[in-house]
């Protein structure tokens, strides 16, 4: 991946067949049952989704992963508008310095068709 940092991404495990579809094609639809149940997603499951975006829930997410040691930092949102206004708050207006007064840097990258930001404090 990107700052040659190698992990595992857990998006698809457990995922709705919307989110699914954003992504794939499945040739042969009426094999594969609906799928609508979200208590098993991945990032709802572990508390690191977010239906809208909003500096302090998104700020106390990110440090309590980087308190377990995770790299990168993950959130998921509820939409694409609400991904795009977490990256341009927290990485186009350098907020993400004021969740970690402590780092130099950090790079990111955003995912529209996930909702998935990743950050990498440096």
């Amino acid at each position: 991946m990107n700052d040659g940092m190698e992990y595992t991404d857990y998006f698809y495990f457990c995922m709705t067949q919307d989110e699914l579809f954003r992504t794939h094609e499945i040739e042969t639809p009426s094999i594969v049952p609906p799928c609508t149940a979200t208590d098993a997603c991945y990032y709802r499951r572990n508390g690191w989704y977010l239906d809208y975006y909003d500096y302090a829930s998104a700020s106390s997410l990110l440090q309590s992963q980087r308190e377990a040691g995770m790299l990168p930092l993950t959130i998921q949102f509820g939409s694409e508008e609400q991904l795009l206004a977490a990256a341009t708050d927290l990485a186009e207006e350098d907020m993400i310095f004021e969740v970690f007064s402590d780092i130099q840097s950090f790079s990111y990258w955003e995912d529209p068709k996930t909702y998935i930001l990743r950050i990498v404090p440096k």
